[in-house]
């Protein structure tokens, strides 16, 4: 009887056959599945904060989707991309303030979530050393004032965050909140 056969039943060893095929590949390409996991030194940071700001929330968030504002308050300039991020995807190119912040990267800003009092920002700047989360959160608070919860994880591939670098992480995130209520209590 042939091995395959349209006739009859598959032979019993045809079953075994997926996992034969993955134990051989493993013995004769061993390195490939220890470079998987070798990479495991990542150096994290959440920070989150609280603010309250005198506006409804479906306000802040037109003025956080607004790439020239967003990018002013978190310390760059916009450069090109999308006029407006109001959709997941959405996606602008930012350049350092050389004057405020000389050791920032050139990047791109994108709206990676959204509800209706929520949304989250991802920064990827082009040398690709690291990668920053924020996450908006709105809680109506009083009859014209919302509740803002801040959270930015950030992810650096080179290695744990030093006190230093975390202290100065702590005061750009204040400064964001403070510039965001500034300019949306100002409108």
């Amino acid at each position: 009887m042939p091995f395959f056969s349209s006739a009859s039943k598959a032979h019993p060893l045809v079953a075994l056959l997926p996992a034969v095929i993955i134990w051989v590949t493993l013995l004769i390409c061993p390195a490939s599945a220890q470079t998987v996991a070798s990479k495991t030194v990542v150096g994290q940071a959440y920070l989150s904060s609280e603010y309250i700001i005198n506006a409804r929330a479906d306000s802040i968030m037109m003025w956080l989707g607004v790439p020239e504002i967003l990018a002013r308050i978190s310390g760059y300039e916009f450069r090109s991309g999308a006029k407006r991020l109001i959709r997941i995807g959405d996606a602008a190119m930012v350049v350092p303030q050389k004057d405020t912040y000389g050791q920032r990267d050139t990047g791109v800003i994108m709206i990676s979530y959204l509800k209706p009092a929520e949304m989250w920002f991802t920064f990827e700047p082009e040398n690709g050393a690291y990668v920053y989360q924020d996450q908006w959160k709105f809680l109506p608070s009083a009859a014209n004032e919302t509740k803002v919860l801040f959270l930015e994880r950030y992810i650096d591939s080179e290695g744990k965050q030093s006190p230093g670098n975390v202290e100065e992480l702590t005061r750009l995130i204040r400064e964001r909140l403070v510039k965001l209520k500034a300019i949306v209590e100002r409108r």
